[in-house]
């Protein structure tokens, strides 16, 4: 027999009963974490960004029924704001069992938050409520006592009943008087300044709302809380309308922060359209203007949308023409940096490395530091596409300065690019030196995507390492959060090295359908560079599952897109020419494409491909019956030992 019971002041006990012994065991909510997983798997297919997945299992507050029904909610609505009609009426229900003085203190303290002090609640509405000995024992359930000394309601659904149940005249009056109180009181500007946004906002004092939105939006920036610091900023948006004598450029800078909040939260689309409200604003300033196209061509970038960005790049620049200022000079800088790295994104690496080196000579001369370090940047990006890794000097540089600038979203991208190029070098224990550095500095910056991808970079090291578990691990988060954040490069990237790893375990259909799948939506991207990366993957993954001709087929369409410029690849596609051609039987022209990937691999000292092309040249050896090279099979147990790769 099993009977369920409700009681919150029991979490197991046994007892007799009829001379039968049982076993009471009161199920407890879904911890926090527990309601983030199951959020995670429901919505494995279509990822939600990492603050909708914290705010739907936050707002279940540990039921399981509340989550489900939010999550159903979310995939009808593809919304997070609001909650379900039937999860309102059952709460609704319990507020309308209180005794109506009961009832009014607790939508009276709703005012205040999911979480309150009785003390403000007494002092700011002192003439309204009466708070006896007993109010809270009589509201238990649905308000309890805090650890702190504080209230809480036991859930965001509780506050959001009582709330709806105010009048808006009356909500206004009490928020006014709430924020009153609360200026009044010692630090309260810098310690409680999103309190009073929120509390004058709903008030309609509008200047006082604009002032402290502000100040709360750059209080949560400067903590990495960029989902809250862009809440605050559109509340001081809001409120500004209203005050006058506001100028244009002080509401376009506010859009600027919020733009950046929005891009750093993964709301790419939404800090995309701020920006252009900044444009509008800025209008008659042509440095301001040629500035915001700057951070418009990175969102464009960002976004994959490689053309849309070099038009905003040229935007900016023909804004400049004429215009010899200190600060147009910086900004010029800026904007052909940025330049630079879309066209070596695109596998254009010539006129990256050009365009490169003319931002670094007027970045220099213009003391325009971050437009120099991005400069930098794209220059050796350049040089390596190029196979000239001897050339990609800048970065470390870079990084020096960025460091000294207390950048530390970019000292991150930089620790990873350091790290991509120490694991081509086969520098790995270095290279996952920079990936774990790249990471902590990303999240202290609350920089997510970059912590993501510095995980599937470092998830390519675990799979070349055959360190499969490992590396599955950290490669799935990366793909759902990269997935989530709109980085579809990137969660190719990752996704990628999920494939190889399901190859690596000897799975070659399955690694043929993913790897198939990624390359079609890789084809409808601006990047070359990655779509070869890709089809060489593929294109293993063909051969070993069978069917080599499309393997050739692939790698032949990718290298022709890519054109004679992406010389970094070309010892990873001449080793999967040789597998797909050995494959076919025509050793023979195997053997020439395997040479030829030996002779670049070393060139451009790749030794982990040096690895496995001396390991395929085996394999052809032992095709046609001939002896092995015994040197080369040597070098290859000395590469193996020193990159750590499995025999």
């Amino acid at each position: 027999l099993l009977l369920t019971h409700s009681t919150p002041e029991t979490t197991w006990a046994t007892f007799e009963e009829g001379g039968r012994r049982c076993l009471q065991l009161t199920m407890l909510p879904l911890t926090h974490e527990h309601a983030v997983e199951i959020v995670q798997l429901a919505t494995d297919e279509q990822p939600l960004p990492p603050h909708s997945v914290d705010l739907i299992a936050q707002r279940s507050a540990g039921n399981v029924l509340f989550l489900f029904e939010l999550l159903d909610m979310v995939r009808k609505t593809g919304t997070t704001d609001a909650l379900p009609d039937s999860v309102e009426a059952v709460v609704a229900a319990d507020i309308d069992r209180l005794a109506p003085p009961d009832r009014m203190v607790l939508r009276y303290a709703s005012v205040l938050g999911a979480t309150f002090d009785p003390d403000l609640l007494q002092t700011a509405l002192h003439d309204e409520v009466t708070l006896d000995a007993e109010l809270w024992e009589r509201l238990r359930g649905l308000v309890n006592a805090d650890p702190d000394g504080g209230m809480r309601f036991r859930n965001t659904l509780v506050r959001d009943a009582a709330y709806e149940g105010l009048p808006f005249r009356r909500r206004r009056q009490l928020h006014g008087r709430v924020a009153e109180a609360i200026e009044v009181a010692p630090d309260a500007v810098e310690e409680e300044a999103g309190a009073l946004a929120l509390h004058y906002s709903e008030a309609r004092r509008h200047e006082k709302a604009w002032y402290y939105g502000r100040l709360a939006g750059d209080r949560a920036r400067i903590v990495a809380a960029y989902v809250e610091a862009a809440r605050f900023y559109e509340l001081a948006l809001r409120s500004g309308r209203f005050v006058r004598g506001v100028r244009s450029k002080n509401r376009a800078r506010v859009w600027l922060e919020l733009a950046k909040a929005r891009e750093r939260a993964g709301f790419f689309d939404a800090g995309f359209a701020a920006l252009v409200r900044a444009t509008r604003l800025f209008e008659g300033d042509a440095v301001e203007q040629a500035a915001v196209f700057r951070l418009r061509a990175l969102a464009r970038y960002r976004r994959a949308s490689y053309a849309a960005a070099l038009r905003e790049t040229a935007t900016g620049l023909r804004l400049l023409e004429g215009v010899d200022l200190p600060a147009a000079r910086r900004v010029r800088a800026d904007l052909r940096a940025q330049r630079s790295l879309i066209k070596a994104t695109q596998g254009h690496p010539r006129e990256a490395i050009l365009l490169g080196e003319a931002a670094i000579v007027e970045a220099k001369r213009s003391r325009a530091l971050k437009a120099l370090t991005r400069a930098y940047g794209a220059v050796d990006e350049g040089y390596r596409l190029l196979g000239q890794p001897e050339k990609a000097v800048y970065e470390q540089l870079a990084l020096e300065i960025l460091r000294k600038l207390g950048e530390a979203r970019d000292v991150g991208i930089t620790e990873m690019n350091l790290g991509v190029q120490a694991y081509a070098d086969g520098r790995w224990t270095n290279a996952v030196d920079w990936y774990e550095r790249a990471q902590r500095d990303s999240a202290n910056a609350g920089d997510r995507q970059t912590v993501a991808l510095a995980g599937a970079n470092l998830g390519e090291v675990l799979v070349s390492l055959g360190r499969l578990d490992e590396a599955e691990a950290v490669l799935t988060d990366a793909r759902r959060i990269l997935r989530a954040s709109g980085e579809a490069p990137f969660a190719l990237f990752a996704e990628t090295q999920l494939a190889r790893a399901v190859l690596a375990r000897g799975r070659p259909r399955d690694a043929f359908d993913m790897l198939r799948k990624i390359l079609q939506e890789a084809e409808q991207l601006e990047h070359a560079a990655a779509s070869l990366e890709i089809a060489v993957n593929f294109a293993s993954a063909a051969t070993a599952a069978g069917e080599p001709e499309l393997a050739l087929a692939e790698l032949e369409r990718a290298a022709g897109r890519a054109g004679d410029e992406v010389a970094l690849f070309a010892a990873p596609v001449n080793r999967a020419r040789g597998e797909a051609l050995a494959a076919l039987g025509r050793l023979d022209e195997a053997e020439e494409c395997l040479e030829r990937a030996l002779a670049e691999a070393r060139r451009q000292a790749l030794l982990y491909h040096e690895l496995l092309i001396i390991r395929e040249r085996a394999a052809l050896r032992s095709l046609r019956g001939t002896e092995p090279d015994l040197e080369e099979l040597r070098e290859a147990g000395r590469l193996a030992q020193l990159l750590g790769v499995p025999d």
